[in-house]
């Protein structure tokens, strides 16, 4: 049987110049107009063109073959007249279709005598673009519960939301699994919980508002969805397609995010007809790190034989470019600005330059350390080619902002090349996932606040072997990608040349105390993989930090490892090793050329040369670090200064973070954000687990599919206290949420006057980082 080949929007190269940043990035934007696409094998695949008419919609219809199938009662009718003409797969997979708009209740039945009638609109077909125009009598409506029905010959139907602009869309299988999606009881429990999204009984500006966002996420769900890679064969009719859609727990895990963003209130980027000050005080450009796992399945379309599994990390770093003779500089960093207008969101832009360290397994137990990734492959984490074939780093989305503290952001597909001017280019293609920022920073500029942005995501995609020179073509898949990653971010400090006050200074370190996470991985011949996770204790004094096991000396580290034979470590435990370090201060120029300026990026340098390298907070009371070290491997550090004992009462935790597993039977990637921690008046905790899995057998080459583990106790922890001597310090201890005998233990710090928990997992075989965010309760007019 024939693929399927364009699968739903396939991506390839023709077009990388335009993805990953600019346009393709809107994310958040109901006007999101998908990237032109060619499918390798030279079928036309690509979204209609947007028409020139301002009241026109232009539709191309997509089926498979088994799709348009007669059914059983019509091949009877068939069999006593004439037979019928059923519609044929075209090229590109489009089909003929009887298209209609309809208003749709909070199931997505049609409303007989709704707003909208077959008088409203004519519907024109074009035989040689094989595309349907929808032309409006006066302007595109722009409702919620407006969509368009496809319905085929056979009766199916296939069903979209109506864009409220001129645009060319596509009408399919996904699409339709996201219209019924949305108008489930999921969402809507009776047709009032639909009208309020849409209806606004007041006249004030804010419901308006609020109606526009709601409909502007929604119409962006269904354009971002069609990006992901998605395969289907010719044999698979509706209901086999909408079996492997649901069967696919990240694009799952994409929709179910996206569709609760879009009925969330949002805060207004204007508080009456004034800027939101909510909004004023967290736009910024803000230092950032940040630190990613991977467990990868290399050359998965080969033979068994041939399939290997590559073990992986990423880790920010400072990316240098020539310019002539002149040095230049990417630092890491994530910008907010503000939209500024009533409905118009935030832009988030990300510039962030990372280095891979991998050990692949290409048999049982044939291992192949990489000792260290070219400086060629530094690129980032979403990027775009320039004219010249330099990677720009550039990669945007317009999220906003809820009451809770989560800047929404589902991330679109994002794009790499790496060796872009060598023999083999490399093409990273990451399916979209939903992506959420919290911002540390509370109602309250009393304590200990920290101006910082905190995130933990889990993505897939593939790695492709590209042709030279024009990356036209896809030759080969080398890996399908899973990393689960961490990034914190912390607001510059203003800086001005003009006035030697200004700027961050390393005095506002001095004689602080820190508390400490640190998580990393490293790779070597002996053992093979280690992941290591511990607390610390940093005392800062002029230009020195000593760092130590606590005020009681009893502060842990923690350690797995997996060994040559494939022996495991279980969870090893250890005293924090003492250690000390020189304390300086980076300059945030991006040019060699340039002057220093000094705006919250520092150094922590050991007695062996390596270094922590990242960013503080104004005030000093977050820290945020990576460290790339041959020695010990890739690791983030969160300090939090010093404070006070955290008050949780009543208090709920939204859990974000990754843990990775070794055991003598698996190695495995979790990520925790479904994940959340709820404390009542007295203290206690329970704790609602929840992960996205992705596993392999030691002795084996191939990689699980993703798969959710869904744990059946809730377990509950006694209040936690100050302990071991750090006031903002909290360890809580569980039963084994599964309903065995293995505690979960979590431990760390809390932050920012208790916006913020950051901790260390401990569970069986299983380390890992966790954030917890607060929901807070922000309006427009907030700090």
């Amino acid at each position: 049987m024939k693929i399927w080949r364009h699968c739903l929007f396939l991506l390839v190269f023709t077009a990388l110049a335009a993805c990953g940043g600019g346009d393709d990035s809107l994310d958040g934007l109901g006007t999101f107009e998908p990237p032109d696409n060619q499918s390798p094998d030279g079928e036309d695949n690509q979204a209609p063109d947007n028409p020139a008419d301002v009241n026109t919609i232009v539709v191309a219809v997509e089926a498979t073959e088994a799709m348009l199938a007669p059914t059983l009662a019509q091949r009877v009718i068939d069999f006593l007249l004439p037979a019928k003409a059923y519609a044929e797969v075209e090229a590109g997979g489009r089909v003929l279709a009887d298209i209609t708009v309809e208003q749709v209740n909070y199931r997505g039945e049609p409303i007989s005598n709704g707003i909208i009638t077959t008088g409203d609109y004519d519907v024109f077909y074009d035989s040689v673009e094989r595309n349907y125009s929808i032309r409006f009598n006066g302007s595109i409506p722009s409702r919620l519960d407006l969509v368009i029905f496809a319905e085929l010959d056979n009766d199916v139907i296939l069903r979209r939301a109506l864009p409220n602009t001129n645009v060319g869309i596509r009408v399919n299988i996904v699409t339709e699994h996201v219209v019924n999606r949305f108008f489930s009881e999921e969402l809507f429990d009776s047709q009032a919980d639909l009208d309020e999204l849409i209806n606004c009984v007041e006249s004030d500006s804010d419901c308006q508002t609020q109606a526009q966002i709601h409909l502007t996420n929604w119409l962006s769900l269904n354009d971002s969805v069609l990006i992901y890679e998605l395969e289907f064969t010719d044999s698979d009719d509706k209901a086999d397609a909408l079996a492997k859609l649901q069967a696919n727990p990240l694009l799952e895990d994409y929709i179910s995010r996206f569709m609760q963003a879009s009925i969330e209130p949002k805060l207004p980027p204007l508080a009456g007809d004034t800027s939101s000050p909510v909004i004023n005080n967290r736009v910024g450009k803000y230092n950032t790190v940040m630190l990613s796992l991977g467990l990868n399945q290399g050359r998965p379309e080969s033979s068994s034989g041939n399939r290997t599994t590559v073990f992986s990390n990423r880790i920010s770093k400072v990316k240098e470019t020539l310019l002539g003779d002149i040095p230049s500089y990417t630092l890491p960093s994530v910008t907010l600005a503000g939209g500024g207008f009533s409905i118009f969101p935030d832009t988030l832009v990300e510039l962030i330059p990372w280095q891979r360290h991998s050990m692949t397994q290409t048999g049982a137990s044939r291992f192949t350390l990489n000792n260290g990734p070219l400086e060629s492959e530094i690129t980032c984490s979403s990027a775009q080619l320039s004219s010249n074939n330099e990677i720009s780093c550039i990669g945007g989305t317009f999220p906003y902002l809820s009451s809770v503290g989560l800047y929404d952001s589902p991330r679109s597909r994002i794009q790499t090349i790496t060796q872009a001017k060598g023999v083999a280019p490399n093409g990273w293609n990451t399916n979209p996932f939903f992506q959420q920022y919290y911002t540390v920073k509370g109602d309250n500029n009393s304590g200990f606040p920290s101006e910082s942005l905190a995130s933990a995501y889990l993505s897939n995609g593939r790695i492709y072997s590209l042709t030279p020179e024009d990356f036209s073509e896809r030759l080969a898949v080398l890996e399908q990608v899973y990393t689960a990653g961490w990034v914190f971010s912390t607001k510059e400090t203003e800086d001005s040349t003009a006035n030697e006050d200004d700027g961050f200074e390393l005095d506002t370190l001095n004689l602080e105390n820190y508390g400490v996470i640190h998580f990393g991985q490293a790779f070597a011949d002996e053992p093979l993989i280690a992941v290591q996770a511990g607390l610390s204790y940093w005392r800062f004094s002029d230009n020195e930090v000593d760092a130590t096991a606590g005020p009681e000396n009893n502060l842990q580290t923690f350690q797995l490892q997996r060994s040559a034979d494939l022996t495991t470590s279980g969870i090893l435990n250890s005293p924090t090793a003492a250690d000390s370090y020189l304390l300086d201060q980076l300059s945030n120029a991006i040019s060699a050329e340039a002057a220093d300026v000094y705006e919250g990026r520092i150094s922590l340098t050991d007695n062996n040369g390596d270094v922590w390298e990242g960013n503080s907070d104004p005030l000093g009371n977050i820290l945020a670090l990576v460290r790339d070290s041959e020695l010990s491997g890739q690791s983030i550090a969160i300090a939090v200064k010093s404070s006070s004992q955290p008050n949780l009462s009543n208090a709920t935790y939204r859990i974000t973070g990754n843990s990775f597993g070794l055991s003598s039977e698996a190695t495995w990637l979790d990520n925790h954000n479904f994940s959340h921690l709820d404390f009542d008046a007295q203290g206690n905790a329970q704790l609602t687990l929840e992960s996205r899995r992705i596993s392999q057998q030691p002795g084996s080459s191939l990689l699980s599919d993703p798969a959710v583990v869904q744990f059946p106790v809730q377990p509950i922890a006694t209040p936690a206290v100050a302990g071991k001597g750090i006031p903002n310090h909290l360890e809580l201890s569980f039963s084994d949420p599964s309903g065995g005998e293995i505690p979960l233990n979590l431990e760390g710090f809390a932050a920012s006057n208790d916006n913020l928990l950051i901790l260390i997992m401990r569970y069986g075989e299983q380390l890992g980082l966790l954030f917890g965010y607060k929901e807070q309760n922000l309006t427009a007019d907030s700090d």
